[in-house]
């Protein structure tokens, strides 16, 4: 049975270049590594998907509600108050994902990231709203890294203004 994750923490590691992802699993802490390589594979499927929850609207009325959505999710995250996943040295597993599954319903997107063997195959469940906020975190930190944002669609980057500082962003 592949493990699921409960909350996740994301952060931008400069000395990587890579973003890592700290999970709550079953009372533990997973450390999940991704390469820009691998999530701008991602990029794609996440905001397909989202599109295709919405009814057929005209293209108009399509972006309009996008770029509602993505700015009613940014609040959100910015409004959360839970605590970060964080990663202690000695309690923590962490791993590089070499490849991620995405897996969906009409519900809820999956993505399950898989390193070298089965012990390091984790999943994480996000229902629209969830993943929007999350993409939102991944474009933010895309920015802070300075990775190039042209896979990234309009309805995210016209309603991301420009971050200050460091951000470690989390969700539920």
């Amino acid at each position: 049975m592949i493990r699921q994750l409960q909350r996740v923490t994301s952060e931008y590691i400069e000395t990587e270049d890579r973003i890592r992802l700290n999970g709550l699993a079953n009372q533990a802490v997973t450390s999940i590594w991704l390469s820009r390589r691998l999530a701008d594979r991602l990029i794609s499927p996440l905001t397909q998907w989202l599109e295709k929850q919405q009814p057929q609207p005209t293209a108009e009325e399509r972006e309009n509600f996008l770029n509602f959505a993505q700015h009613a999710a940014q609040e959100a995250t910015r409004q959360e108050a839970s605590p970060p996943v964080t990663a202690e040295k000695q309690a923590s597993e962490s791993w590089l994902a070499l490849t991620i599954q995405v897996q969906s319903d009409t519900q809820a997107l999956t993505m399950i990231f898989c390193g070298t063997d089965d012990p390091q195959k984790i999943a994480l469940k996000m229902q629209p709203d969830q993943l929007r906020q999350w993409l939102d975190i991944l474009y933010r930190t895309y920015l802070r890294a300075e990775w190039p944002i042209e896979l990234w669609p309009d309805w995210i980057k016209n309603n991301t203004p420009p971050s200050t500082g460091r951000t470690n962003h989390r969700m539920h």
